[in-house]
């Protein structure tokens, strides 16, 4: 069957099902292995095999990783179309282009991502950049094999940079929200609103009394605020052990909790004698937060909300305005001008916004005196992609672990699980060391090096859990204190800004 008829038939069928909890291996296939090979003339698309289960799953057999990123991208795009291209021209700053100026806010940290990924490309191994290229071009092979039916702002010169902007960080919009929330909340008395309601209501007042949002930096106006999460929103996961099932053999259950426009991907990925993955991906690239397992072992992950970083607020030296006093001495704000174009008619229009920054991190806010800067581990993490692949091909539980501790993921809960019969359950967090009480909603200030944190607590420190008794690790992304009743940790044995213990209904209906 030629591709352009397999995407008509597809195009016929409902959506790939996602079972939460479940995935399925031995649904009976509704069509024969397909190749997108003869409709791109690219040699990768040749060497990749795709067949679809009854409930249109992909199953990807291809001959090296680089045809594996390929096939991942067609069928993400048989599905999605359009909502692909999308998600990663967001991530690598060209969403302007395709929606025009009034969709460039998040544009300038796409950039941004974009720079740090393309210079950090060459210290990635080759097999993880062989993945991201053939994503890339699988993207490509199919935007120009299907430009009649495609919107006209769908690009087809998709880079490898491109793909890796999609798992780096420039900046941390929690946390982000989280300031501007205080500073808003404090603005007005403890009223909860977004930035745009402070700022109207002080439209009455005198010029000389306005504060909300008058000086905020680019960084805060990309900001916006959602009001309060829902307590009982997010994932569970389960793993028991050999001693609790019937069948003598290890188990893990997950329940993600997620709507079917999530942008979650079921698929399988097969390259023989390298990699055998059947799991969940993320629409726009390969390498997204992802669960799912080899035949060896297994993996689940959940939120948890771990305090990954810190506000400091720095003396701006009165002598010289574009310096801070720091150490004894004086430190240069770098300011860095990010240029992003959008459709503008039927040319292109620029934009050009100035961000401001320091060693220690962005700067948020400032005023005459004072800088307030966010320092955290996971702002320019680049190696998300390797930790994945790594994570994927483990084959026992100290290479899954080792894989783990590259730790560009810097939270989330890992529940594992393996042939061997070893059930975990990892609180995964970049947690800093600090030198200082933990500043919950305020600023610490920071004079000298000796008053901010350097580095993070050991991997081998953080809470976790490995065959308890009872046969059972569970988590409802609650903090991992009560992951097993037999054996509860304790919380004492760990630093300050560790996440407290908490028992919310969900974990109490799970234990």
């Amino acid at each position: 069957m030629a591709v352009a008829s397999r995407l008509a038939m597809r195009t016929t069928l409902r959506r790939p099902l996602v079972l939460p909890g479940l995935l399925l291996l031995s649904v009976p296939a509704s069509a024969p292995a397909q190749s997108p090979g003869a409709a791109t003339g690219d040699p990768l698309a040749g060497q990749v095999e795709i067949v679809r289960t009854s409930y249109g799953v992909p199953h990807i057999l291809a001959e090296n990783l680089g045809a594996a990123g390929y096939g991942l991208a067609w069928v993400m795009l048989e599905d999605y179309r359009e909502e692909v291209f999308r998600q990663l021209l967001r991530s690598n700053g060209r969403w302007g282009l395709a929606a025009g100026r009034d969709s460039i806010a998040g544009d300038f940290a796409g950039r941004l991502a974009h720079d740090h990924a393309a210079s950090t490309y060459h210290l990635l191994p080759s097999d993880v950049r062989a993945v991201l290229d053939g994503f890339a071009r699988g993207m490509n092979g199919f935007a120009r094999a299907y430009r009649d039916v495609l919107p006209d702002w769908v690009p087809d010169d998709f880079t490898a940079h491109d793909v890796a902007a999609r798992d780096v960080g420039v900046w941390d919009d929690g946390a982000v929200r989280t300031f501007v929330r205080n500073r808003e909340r404090a603005a007005r008395g403890g009223v909860r609103g977004t930035i745009e309601d402070a700022r109207a209501e002080e439209e009455d007042l005198p010029a000389e009394e306005r504060t909300v949002g008058r000086e905020l930096s680019s960084w805060m106006a990309w900001a916006t605020l959602d009001g309060e999460a829902d307590s009982e929103a997010g994932s569970n996961a389960w793993a028991f052990a050999p001693s609790r099932t019937t069948s003598g053999k290890a188990i893990l259950m997950r329940n993600p909790h997620l709507s079917w426009t999530a942008g979650y991907y079921e698929a399988h990925l097969r390259v023989p004698g390298v990699l055998d993955f059947y799991g969940d991906f993320r629409l726009g690239g390969p390498f997204t937060t992802i669960g799912g397992f080899n035949r060896r072992l297994g993996w689940a992950t959940t939120n948890n909300y771990p305090d990954l970083d810190e506000v400091y607020a720095l003396l701006r030296d009165p002598l010289d305005p574009g310096a801070y006093r720091f150490d004894g001495g004086t430190v240069p704000i770098e300011t860095r001008s990010v240029t992003v174009e959008y459709r503008d008619g039927d040319g292109v229009g620029r934009e050009t916004r100035e961000l401001r920054f320091t060693p220690l991190g962005p700067v948020l806010f400032e005023n005459q005196d004072t800088l307030f800067v966010l320092k955290t581990f996971e702002l320019n993490q680049f190696r998300l992609g390797e930790q994945w692949l790594r994570m994927m091909e483990a084959s026992t539980l100290e290479e899954w672990k080792a894989a783990a501790a590259i730790r560009a993921k810097p939270s989330s809960n890992f529940t594992y699980a393996d042939g061997d019969g070893n059930i975990l359950l990892l609180w995964n967090a970049s947690i800093p060391v600090l030198p200082h009480p933990p500043s919950g909603d305020t600023a610490v200030v920071a004079t000298s090096s000796d008053g901010v944190w350097t580095g993070l607590y050991p991997f081998e420190e953080l809470p976790q859990i490995l065959n308890p008794r009872g046969g059972y690790v569970q988590n409802a992304n609650d903090p991992p204190y009560y992951t097993n009743l037999f054996e509860p940790l304790d919380p004492d044995r760990y630093p300050e800004n560790f996440e407290k213990p908490a028992l919310r209904f969900r974990s109490q209906n799970s234990l």
